[in-house]
């Protein structure tokens, strides 16, 4: 572990970019693009998109309840980073050992019971416009998901 801007650096560029994480970096790009995809799939919005969010919001300025339904789901993506970051260095500025799979598995947890309860209907009709409730809660949760791997990826690699 070598430091940057006092900040741990978990995992260096020699071992980040080596062939034997290449199924790692693999992994993880096919989680976010599906769920990016099916987050599209359900209401035609992508949640890993940042920009797009922030986009929607100055789009709909005058609808209040819906700018503030694309905030909060904004504000997920950046809750789930900060607890990531969090969990990650916390740990090692104290000089404990880092635990970057400890978000990755909050992050597969969030998915699972996506999956269970969009399975049991309670996110309301997918397919349709994003204007429900339903659609928001499935934004905000997947938003919160890949905050949290987003983060972890950065900042186990000096990428933040």
């Amino acid at each position: 572990m070598t430091k940057t801007n006092a900040q741990p650096v978990i995992y260096g560029a020699g071992e980040v970019l080596s062939a034997r994480h290449f199924p790692t970096w693999l992994g993880l790009a096919l989680a976010a693009g599906a769920v990016n995809a099916g987050a599209f799939l359900a209401n035609q919005r992508f949640v890993t998109h940042v920009t797009g969010t922030v986009t929607r919001i100055g789009l709909d300025v005058g609808q209040w309840v819906l700018m503030g339904e694309y905030a909060l789901v904004l504000g997920l993506f950046v809750l789930g980073a900060f607890f990531s970051v969090f969990a990650v260095q916390a740990r090692a500025l104290r000089g404990r050992k880092p635990m970057p799979w400890a978000p990755l598995a909050a992050t597969t947890g969030l998915l699972l019971l996506v999956a269970l309860f969009g399975h049991a209907g309670l996110f309301g009709q997918l397919g349709t416009t994003v204007e429900q409730p339903g659609d928001f809660a499935l934004l905000s949760v997947l938003a919160l998901a890949m905050g949290l791997m987003n983060a972890t990826v950065a900042s186990t690699t000096a990428l933040a």
